[in-house]
């Protein structure tokens, strides 16, 4: 178990910085909604990339199984790791080439005075579970679990830590808000001005780093 969650505690860092974008987000939803908007859009984070993480363990965990493991981890690392480094160039590349007024803003931001407890929790699910960047890392952590351990109890361990370390800047804003109240506004919005300037920079960075760990990963399973 120990094992499993050392592993996998990188990429769950790495999750973390590559999600600061969507604080904005979160942060709008109890700003401009109620923090019980804002907890149904985390609950639907969450929701979405544990069962995302789940389905992929099964399927590592079932090629195992079939003898696929060894090389084929190997491959799939390579894979994962090759999209991640490209993934972080073109976000290094747009870090040097926008200007502030290029801001990364999912298209349904402009609704959020008017989004309902419901769909709240369907953009939180959504974002978490089908968002391609999200997809690489955890298809990274994935491989990490499985190759760990192959015991349920222990994967599950590492799934939890995972979607907890992973989601603590997307949750950030709702406990903030929900513990403080309006004193914790200010800081909010100095902290969304300075993910906003920066975001595309730290996220580039934080993909192309796990990108060489996960192709190393890879060549080390070959």
């Amino acid at each position: 178990m120990t094992h499993a969650v050392l592993d996998v505690l990188p990429i769950a860092v790495a999750l973390l910085m590559a999600s600061l974008p969507l604080v904005m987000v979160s942060m709008a939803l109890v700003i401009k909604r109620t923090s019980v908007i804002g907890w149904c859009f985390l609950l639907g984070w969450l929701t979405g990339l544990a069962a995302v993480l789940v389905v992929l363990i099964a399927i590592v965990d079932v090629g195992s199984l079939s003898g696929g493991s060894g090389p084929a981890m190997g491959i799939v690392g390579l894979v994962a790791g090759l999209a991640l480094l490209g993934w972080g160039i073109h976000k290094w590349q747009k870090a040097w080439t926008a200007d502030d007024a290029d801001r990364e803003v999912p298209g349904w931001y402009s609704m959020i005075e008017e989004i309902g407890a419901a769909k709240a929790t369907a953009s939180g699910f959504g974002l978490a579970a089908f968002s391609p960047k999200n997809l690489l890392i955890m298809v990274s952590a994935a491989a990490a679990i499985a190759e760990a351990t192959a015991d349920i109890g222990a994967q599950a361990v590492a799934i939890v830590v995972f979607v907890v370390v992973g989601s603590l800047a997307v949750a950030a804003p709702t406990i903030a808000t929900s513990i403080a109240g309006e004193r914790a506004g200010p800081t909010l919005a100095r902290l969304d001005a300075l993910i906003t300037r920066h975001n595309a920079l730290i996220v580039g960075t934080v993909l192309i780093v796990l990108g060489f760990v996960v192709i190393t990963n890879g060549l080390e399973a070959l």
